[in-house]
């Protein structure tokens, strides 16, 4: 098979899934306002109640009775090269899902960044000592709002694209796991990881927003584009960072499920249909 024949299999299953996926629908824009209202709400009650540091010790108390290989596990789904490794998930079925994820991803990414230069916030080591940390990279600055709680409500925003109810109230319910995590090993305040959802809610909503204006995300060279910085996010997620047994089998589990994804669905389907259609047979 050419790569011509290739190339028209990739498109025809890419039109087959724009003609059979949904896009956003109205409860994932009232999904994405509740979070945003919901996060609001409480950060105002938690500064009210007695002030930025309020609810630490009962969050991180509790979190003691967990598995510390557990916490970190749901930590770990909030680094940024494993949830956009998880995107392989759904970004041949849903390619508005997306679409939708990488505009959220570039908001989220912005906001997040801009709010810790700007709020400058020490973390709970800076303040109570390092033996509230885990692992050996203490962090102690720019803790407003929880970058990994930010990226996994905007992956569960995403993944929820489509899902029955009882599905995306266990996304969110996972996500919410994600920033308790990042309470009990004392990287974030509790405020830190509800602003952290509140900032995924926004971008979220701000992603819905502009794909009204622009379908650009949508058309075939811009969806491999975008399936292939996913792809990238895998290999990297595969080569970089901690050694240690837990980590290092989180990444490979990780990356080599997204990496088989990938491959299923954008080079041994693609050439089967192509195989099919030049003998004839329906693709």
């Amino acid at each position: 098979m050419n790569v011509h024949t290739y190339w028209r299999a990739l498109s025809r299953d890419h039109q087959q899934a724009m003609s059979t996926s949904t896009g956003p629908a109205p409860i994932d824009r009232l999904q994405s306002l509740l979070v945003v209202a919901a996060s609001a709400l409480a950060t105002l009650i938690l500064m009210a109640a007695g002030g930025y540091r309020v609810g630490f010790d009962v969050v991180y108390g509790l979190g003691r009775f967990a598995p510390t290989a557990l916490v970190e596990t749901f930590s770990k789904f909030g680094e940024t090269l494993a949830a956009i490794s998880l995107i392989a998930l759904f970004a041949k079925r849903q390619p508005r899902a997306l679409w939708m994820a990488a505009l959220a991803s570039v908001y989220a990414a912005l906001l997040t960044y801009l709010i810790k230069r700007l709020s400058h916030t020490a973390r709970p080591p800076a303040l109570l000592g390092d033996w509230v940390g885990v692992g050996d990279h203490v962090l102690r600055l720019y803790g407003f709002p929880s970058g990994h709680t930010v990226t996994a409500f905007v992956l569960a925003a995403c993944l929820s694209v489509g899902a029955p109810r009882g599905i995306r109230l266990v996304l969110f319910s996972l996500a919410a796991a994600v920033g308790a995590s990042r309470v009990v090993i004392g990287a974030h305040w509790p405020i830190d990881v509800i602003a952290g959802a509140g900032v995924a809610g926004l971008s979220v909503g701000m992603a819905m927003t502009t794909m009204r204006f622009t379908r650009w995300g949508l058309g075939m060279a811009p969806h491999l584009f975008l399936v292939s910085m996913v792809a990238l996010s895998a290999v990297l997620e595969l080569v970089t960072g901690p050694q240690d047994s837990l980590a290092r089998l989180l990444r490979v589990a990780v990356a080599s499920v997204s990496v088989a994804l990938l491959a299923r669905d954008y080079v041994y389907h693609p050439w089967l249909s192509g195989l099919r259609c030049r003998a004839g047979k329906p693709g």
